[in-house]
């Protein structure tokens, strides 16, 4: 995989890859569009929960590379339904951004409460449309880990892993 950062969608057309999506990530006065492209190996792209603090004896992975694949179709869910988009949940670590900016963005936590009803709206949608499974369980994973979260009074925010 390569991972080219570009700031305009033109420059992309120089690269021989196969354009695969773009991420635009803001923090503040900075923009950073990630355009995603693979030379032929399949691009695995995969969205993660981030806990603000661990729970004791419990596991929070989640798969999230079924999710982060219909990304387009689960925004379009969640525009249905005037929910939040997952990628609204996104925040970054000021050290794991791997960018050197003058002001580094502070990392945001969100509510696992809020979480939880995009989820479960994205859930309805995915059920509603016939998504693939996949798609589906990873919802069901992020809805488990965002209930215990909850439970916890603890803060989260969605990743995106390369």
């Amino acid at each position: 995989m390569i991972l080219i950062v570009r700031t305009t969608y033109r420059d992309l057309g120089t690269a021989k890859r196969t354009f695969h999506g773009v991420l635009v990530l803001t923090f503040g006065d900075v923009t950073l569009q990630f355009y995603l492209a693979s030379s032929g190996d399949k691009l695995s792209v995969a969205w993660y929960i981030v806990l603000e603090r661990e729970i004791p004896g419990f596991d929070h992975f989640v798969n999230g590379k079924a999710a982060a694949k219909a990304s387009a179709q689960l925004d379009s869910f969640a525009k249905e339904k005037v929910l939040p988009p997952l990628m609204s949940f996104f925040s970054i670590s000021p050290e794991d951004h791997g960018v050197s900016l003058e002001q580094s963005p502070s990392e945001k936590w969100f509510s696992a409460d809020d979480g939880l009803k995009t989820v479960n709206g994205l859930i309805d949608g995915a059920e509603k449309h016939k998504l693939d499974a996949r798609v589906i369980a990873d919802l069901r994973e992020f809805q488990t880990v965002l209930e215990v979260a909850k439970q916890h009074d603890i803060g989260w925010h969605l990743a995106v892993d390369f």
